[in-house]
């Protein structure tokens, strides 16, 4: 299954706001597969959302594209009626998709993240705030690995153990083959990290989770 294919068995909602849209690609397969009726599409760079604008020209009419930075183009009364929403920030960095959420002016129903890098610190960020991890997949297309994650707000930080935290449960428990192979990926990648800086904690957490995983401790 595509990244895209995956995306939008994910989303849970009929509306949705695509957050640095870039082509368009998200709402547009997800109109095309009738999963939503309506999306706002974003972005920073105006060449970027007239290329959006170009590819959703067929579903115009169930678009509204605005210019701005992240989530803050929104306000409560432009999402009133398109009730309950997903926001979908994928294609950038953890840090910046921390960066977007900590200043965002309204809150929306579901947010599906898909973090090119910096994954475990944008985990740590999403738990000390306050959001629920609902579902963590993994896919793999030819050598790269997405990490999409379905997330909502909730009462209390969840009180997670770090394996389940980082991976989800379901993904350990089960070893899917994309996820049994982003770990060992990712294990080959963090013994080298270790190696060459054997004083960075969090790496070497990270790293004897990976082992743990692979080697069945959690199952």
């Amino acid at each position: 299954m595509t990244r895209l294919d995956t995306i939008c068995d994910m989303v849970p909602t009929l509306y949705i706001a695509d957050i640095g849209s870039d082509h368009g690609f998200v709402p547009r397969t997800l109109l095309e597969k009738n999963r939503i009726k309506h999306a706002f599409v974003t972005d920073i760079s105006p060449k970027c959302l007239d290329k959006a604008r170009d590819n959703l020209l067929y579903h115009s009419s169930s678009v509204t594209f605005a210019l701005g930075d992240g989530l803050e183009v929104f306000s409560p009364d432009m999402l009133s009626n398109y009730r309950p929403i997903t926001a979908v920030i994928t294609g950038m960095g953890g840090e910046e998709i921390k960066r977007i959420l900590s200043r965002a002016k309204v809150e929306f129903d579901y947010y599906l993240l898909g973090a090119q890098s910096n994954i475990f610190l944008l985990i740590d960020y999403l738990n000390a705030n306050k959001y629920e991890i609902l579902l963590n997949k993994i896919v793999k297309e030819g050598k790269m690995f997405y990490n999409l994650l379905l997330v909502k707000h909730c009462d209390v930080v969840q009180n997670i153990d770090k394996p389940y935290l980082y991976f989800g449960e379901e993904n350990i428990r089960t070893m899917p083959d994309d996820f049994a192979d982003y770990v060992s990926f990712l294990l080959h990648r963090y013994e080298k990290i270790v190696k060459f800086d054997e004083k960075n904690a969090k790496n070497i957490e990270i790293y004897h989770i990976l082992q743990n995983i692979l080697g069945g401790k959690y199952v």
